[in-house]
C-alpha cells in the first residue's frame, strides 16, 4: 500500500470549506479501494502548534478524522470530550512539567519564580505547574509576559524579581524569543548572576546562540529525546546532488540548501515520521480486519480510530503506542548551560523517563553539573538558624524565620520546641534530651574550704580543752564546773565538729542517715548538759534562800543519769527516724532550669520530733538561764550559760529560713555547717575559754569571803573552800561552795545557800 500525502503550509487554510481537502474528506458514505484508490484522505498530519491544532482537532472532529500531530504539546488537546480524533506524537506539557518538578525536588529548588508567555501554552502549563508543584514548592510569584512586553512592563519584572531575591530559581513557560528577551533585559538591569533558570522544550536551547551565555549560565533546559533514525541518515545520504531524481522535490533541496551537507532528523521530523508510520499502521490494520474479504470497504471513523489507538509498532527510541489520552510517552534530556574556557556549551547532564516509577525516572550527572554563580545551594526562603532554634512563618508568603528554643528545649522537625524533663537537658546538637548527672558540693570551693577550716581549728581547740580539763580535773576551778557534764558537753562539741564533716561528704544513703542522727545528737550532748548546769545553779541558789539543806539530784551520778535519759531519748528518736523513713539522697531541680542538678540529704519527716526535743531542751536552757539571771554577781558560770543558749536560739531561728528557701545545694550545707560552727565556738568561748585562761596564765591568790547573807555554817564551808586552794592552783573564776564537786572535796561538806569564793589578783 502506498501512502498519498496532499501538503498544505497552513492547517487553517487547509480546512477552509472552498479547499480541495475538505472535499476529499472521507465521509461516512465513501469508500476505499485498497489497492487503487488515491482520492481519499482517511487521517492529517499536522500541525506543528497547538493553537492551529486546538482549531484543526476542531474540524476534523465533525467528520471524525484522526488529527496526528508531530508538536503540539498542550494539554488542552488531552481532553478527549472535546478532542476524541487527536493524537500526538509527543507527551503533553505536564510530562515535562512533572520532570521539572522532580529537578526542584533533586535541588532542593522549593521557592522558586515563575515567569509565563499569555498563550494557551503558557498559561495552562503555568497553572497546572502551580497546581502540581504546590505545597511542597512554593511559588513566590507567577509573572506574565506578552510577545511584545514594553520596556516598563520588562522593569516590572525585574523589580519583582528583585523583591523576592530568595527565590534563585526562575522557571519560564515562554517561548525561545520571549526568554531571549528577558535574559537581555536581566542582563541589562544587572540583575544577580546566582539566579537558575529552568525552560520546557519551548525555550533555552538558543540562549548560548543568542549571546546569553555568561547570563544563562547554569540554567537548565529541556529537549525531547531525539536518537539517531539511521534509515532516514542512510537515505539522505545516498541522494546525490546530480544524479537523483529526488532533488528535484522542492522539500529535499530545501534540507539540502539550508544545511549544506547531509542534513539530520531532528526531534520534529522524528516525530513526523513516528506520526506517518502510525497511520499507516492503524490504516494497514484497518484493512486487513475490516477490508479482508473485499476489494474495496466503507470506512468506519470509529473503527479506524480503534484501530489507530492501538498500533504498535518498533521505532528509533523503543516500542511506539498511545496512551490513554492519545499521547506518545517521550522521554526527555536535560541540557545545563556550562562555560568551557572562553566558550559557553550546552552540556547534556541527564534525562527524565516516564516509563519509570518517580524517584528513578530522574537521572542527573551531578559531577558534571555546572551551577550558577556561587555554587548550588538550595533555593529556599528561610534563613539557616543556628542550633537550638526553630523555623517560624514569616508575613512574606512561604518564607521562614528563626526563633530560638528555652535553653531546656529540644528542636523537633524544625518546627517545635519540645521541653526535656526535668532530669534531662538537651545535647550540644539540641535535638536529644540527655540524663543531668547530679553533683554535689565539691570541696574545691571557697566557702567549703573556708567551712572545713574552722572546723579544724574547732577540733584542735576541744582537743586543748580536753587535754587541759583531763591533766587539770583536780585543780578546783574544774571541779566547780560538773566534770562530768562537762565532758559530755566536750563530746558533743566534737560530735558537733565532726558533723560538719560528714555533711559535706556527698550524698549517699547512708551518708545522709549519719548526717540526720549525728546532726540530733550533736545538739542533745551539747545543751542537755548545759541544761542540767544552769537547773542545779538555778535549784542551789534558790534552796539556799530558804534552807541550808542541799537539794537532791544534784550530785555527779545523778547528774548523768539525769543526761543519759535526755541523750537516750534522742537516740531512741533517731533510730525510729531511720527506720520508719529515713533520710535519702534527693534533688534540688532549679527554677527556671539549668543544666544542673545537685544532691543533697533531704531529712525524714521524722526528723521534725528530734528538732522538736532539741527545741525543747534549748528553751528550757534559755527559761532557766533567765532564772537564774540574779545570783551573785561574782558567780559568772551561769551568766556564760545563758550567753551560750540565747545565742543558739538567735543563730537557729536565723538559720532556719535561709535554709528553707536556699536553692542550691552549697547554700543550704554551708547555712548548716556555719551555724553549727558558731554555736560550738560560742560554747568554747563562753564556757571554757575563761577557764582555761584562768587557770593557765593568771597568777593570783584565793580570797575567802564570807558573803553569807542568812544563816548557814559559814564556817565550814570556808574550810571546804581553802581546802579545794590548797593546791596552789589560781583562778580568776568564781566558785560556788554548794558544787557536789566541791562537797567531794571537803569531806562531803553541806555548803550552804550564798557564801562565795572569789579570787583577787596579787600585785
Amino acid at each position: 500500500m502506498t501512502l498519498g500525502p496532499l501538503l498544505h503550509v497552513d492547517s487553517l487554510t487547509a480546512m477552509k470549506p472552498n479547499t480541495s481537502l475538505r472535499k476529499r474528506v472521507v465521509h461516512p458514505k465513501d469508500k476505499i479501494d485498497p489497492i487503487n484508490s488515491t482520492d481519499c484522505v482517511a487521517a492529517i498530519i499536522g500541525t506543528g502548534r497547538s493553537a492551529t491544532s486546538v482549531f484543526a482537532a476542531k474540524i476534523s472532529n465533525i467528520y471524525s478524522i484522526p488529527l496526528i500531530s508531530h508538536w503540539a504539546s498542550s494539554d488542552e488537546l488531552s481532553d478527549k470530550n472535546r478532542f476524541p480524533s487527536f493524537f500526538r506524537t509527543l507527551p503533553a506539557d505536564r510530562a515535562q512539567i512533572r520532570s521539572i518538578i522532580d529537578i526542584l525536588h533533586r535541588f532542593r529548588w522549593l521557592y522558586v519564580g515563575v515567569l509565563y508567555s499569555l498563550d494557551a501554552d503558557g498559561l495552562l502549563s503555568s497553572q497546572y505547574f502551580k497546581t502540581s508543584a504546590e505545597p511542597e514548592i512554593c511559588i513566590a510569584y507567577s509573572q506574565p509576559v506578552g510577545a511584545t512586553a514594553t520596556a516598563n512592563e520588562l522593569d516590572d519584572i525585574v523589580a519583582t524579581i528583585s523583591e523576592f531575591n530568595k527565590a534563585s530559581v526562575i522557571v519560564m513557560f515562554t517561548s525561545n524569543e520571549i526568554s531571549t528577551a528577558l535574559m537581555m533585559r536581566f542582563d541589562a538591569s544587572q540583575l544577580p548572576s546566582n539566579i537558575t533558570f529552568i525552560c520546557t522544550t519551548y525555550c533555552g536551547f538558543r540562549w548560548v546562540a543568542d549571546g546569553m551565555g555568561a547570563r544563562s549560565l547554569g540554567s537548565l533546559y529541556l529537549r525531547y529525546y531525539t536518537p539517531a533514525d539511521s534509515g532516514y541518515q542512510r537515505y539522505m545520504h545516498n541522494l546525490s546532488l546530480l544524479n537523483s531524481t529526488e532533488l528535484t522535490n522542492p522539500w529535499v533541496r530545501k534540507l539540502y540548501n539550508r544545511s549544506g551537507s547531509v542534513p539530520t532528523a531532528s526531534s520534529n521530523a522524528i516525530n513526523v515520521i513516528k506520526a506517518v508510520y502510525a497511520f499507516a499502521y492503524g490504516l494497514h490494520s484497518y484493512i486487513e480486519v475490516e477490508c479482508s474479504s473485499n476489494k474495496s470497504c466503507e470506512i468506519n471513523p470509529e473503527t479506524f480510530l480503534r484501530h489507530l489507538w492501538n498500533v504498535s509498532f518498533p521505532s528509533v527510541d523503543g516500542q511506539f503506542e498511545f496512551d490513554d489520552e492519545g499521547n506518545a510517552p517521550l522521554s526527555y534530556t536535560i541540557y545545563n548551560v556550562q562555560e568551557r574556557g572562553q566558550e559557553y556549551v550546552q552540556e547534556s547532564i541527564g534525562s527524565w523517563d516516564p516509563k519509570y516509577l518517580r524517584l528513578q525516572r530522574l537521572t542527573l550527572n551531578k559531577e558534571n553539573f555546572q551551577f550558577a554563580a556561587n555554587g548550588h545551594r538550595p533555593s529556599l526562603c528561610k534563613d539557616i538558624c543556628p542550633v537550638g532554634s526553630i523555623e517560624v512563618p514569616l508575613k512574606t508568603k512561604c518564607c521562614w524565620g528563626c526563633r530560638s528554643c528555652r535553653p531546656e528545649e529540644i528542636v523537633v522537625d524544625n518546627t517545635k520546641c519540645v521541653a526535656c524533663q526535668s532530669t534531662e537537658w538537651p545535647n550540644e546538637a539540641k535535638n536529644q534530651c540527655v540524663p543531668i548527672i547530679p553533683s554535689s558540693v565539691n570541696w574545691n570551693e571557697a566557702t567549703v574550704v573556708v567551712v572545713l577550716f574552722f572546723a579544724s581549728l574547732g577540733l584542735s581547740l576541744t582537743c586543748l580543752v580536753t587535754l587541759g580539763f583531763y591533766f587539770l580535773r583536780k585543780h578546783p576551778l574544774i571541779k566547780a564546773t560538773s566534770r562530768e557534764l562537762s565532758a559530755v558537753n566536750i563530746g558533743g562539741l566534737f560530735t558537733t565538729f565532726i558533723a560538719i564533716v560528714i555533711f559535706l561528704l556527698p550524698p549517699t544513703n547512708a551518708s545522709c542517715i549519719v548526717s540526720e542522727a549525728i546532726l540530733a545528737l550533736a545538739f542533745t550532748l551539747n545543751f542537755s548538759p548545759t541544761l542540767l548546769k544552769v537547773i542545779r545553779i538555778y535549784r542551789i541558789f534558790k534552796a539556799g534562800r530558804k534552807s541550808v539543806r542541799r537539794p537532791v539530784w544534784i550530785g555527779p551520778k545523778h547528774q548523768m543519769i539525769m543526761c543519759s535519759v535526755f541523750i537516750g531519748i534522742q537516740i531512741v528518736i533517731s533510730v525510729v527516724s531511720s527506720v520508719v523513713n529515713s533520710a535519702r539522697p534527693a534533688l534540688i531541680i532549679p527554677s527556671p532550669p539549668q543544666p544542673r542538678l545537685e544532691l543533697y540529704c533531704k531529712f525524714s519527716p521524722v526528723f521534725l520530733a528530734s528538732c522538736v526535743y532539741n527545741l525543747l531542751i534549748i528553751t528550757a536552757c534559755c527559761v532557766f538561764a533567765f532564772l537564774a539571771r540574779k545570783v551573785p554577781s561574782n558567780y559568772n558560770e551561769s551568766k556564760f550559760i545563758g550567753i551560750t543558749v540565747y545565742s543558739t536560739m538567735v543563730v537557729c531561728l536565723a538559720a532556719l529560713p535561709v535554709y528553707s528557701t536556699a536553692i542550691i545545694v552549697l547554700q543550704k550545707k554551708a547555712t548548716l555547717c556555719i551555724t553549727l560552727l558558731i554555736n560550738a565556738y560560742i560554747t568554747l568561748i563562753s564556757l571554757y575559754t575563761p577557764k582555761m585562761y584562768a587557770i593557765m596564765f593568771v597568777t593570783e591568790g584565793l580570797k575567802i569571803e564570807d558573803q553569807s547573807r542568812g544563816r548557814g555554817n559559814t564556817s565550814e564551808f570556808a574550810k571546804t573552800l581553802r581546802q579545794m586552794t590548797t593546791d596552789g592552783t589560781h583562778s580568776s573564776a568564781r566558785v560556788h561552795p554548794g558544787d557536789p564537786s566541791n562537797q567531794n572535796t571537803a569531806d562531803n561538806s553541806p555548803g550552804t545557800s550564798s557564801a562565795l569564793c572569789q579570787v583577787e589578783k596579787r600585785h
